[in-house]
């Protein structure tokens, strides 16, 4: 939760919920709850560029391509962050 917590205060990189969840479903390797540093430098830097890059084309965009189906969403990463 620590984490999670200090990602959401970190406004630079605007990152969602679910990209956190993202983010530290993939740094914690053990699957245990409890992420070390060690952990999460090698996945969360790669993880946090593609958030990034994604967030900067999708300014680009027009709105209708914006829009995420939340349901699908959802859907695909409901197993993943419970």
């Amino acid at each position: 939760m620590q984490f999670f917590d200090a990602f959401k205060r970190l406004p630079t990189y605007d990152l969602c919920d679910n990209d956190i969840r993202v983010l530290l479903a993939l740094a914690d390797e053990n699957k245990v709850g409890n992420i070390t540093w060690a952990e999460f430098i090698p996945v969360g830097i790669d993880a946090i560029k593609t958030f990034l890059a994604r967030n900067k084309h999708l300014q680009k965009q027009p709105a209708a391509v914006k829009e995420i189906n939340k349901e699908t969403l959802m859907f695909v990463f409901e197993t993943e962050i419970q």
